[in-house]
């Protein structure tokens, strides 16, 4: 989720409470982005999000850095295919 504000009781917060309420939920990754719960100074509006990367630029980012860790965390099937079929290789006798 996207909100120009802080996370924290956020919109990102009321998907996932709604999510985690769902009995058939099955637990999904979720990025939110938005700002910590800290000061934020005074600036523009560009000025702020450009710094909390709350730009378009900044939201592009964040969203291929978190799509490239799930990918990294993600076995392949082709890899899961080959591990199970080495594991079958030879019967015990």
């Amino acid at each position: 989720t996207v909100e120009e504000n802080v996370l924290a009781g956020g919109f990102g917060s009321s998907v996932i409470e709604v999510l985690s309420d769902d009995r058939n939920w099955m637990p999904i990754p979720i990025k939110r982005i938005g700002i910590g719960d800290h000061f934020v100074e005074h600036g523009t509006q560009a000025e702020l999000r450009a710094k909390y990367k709350l730009d378009a630029q900044g939201i592009v980012e964040q969203a291929i850095e978190f799509w490239q860790s799930l990918s990294q965390n993600i076995e392949r099937p082709a890899k899961r295919a080959d591990k199970t079929a080495k594991r079958k290789i030879s019967p015990s006798l």
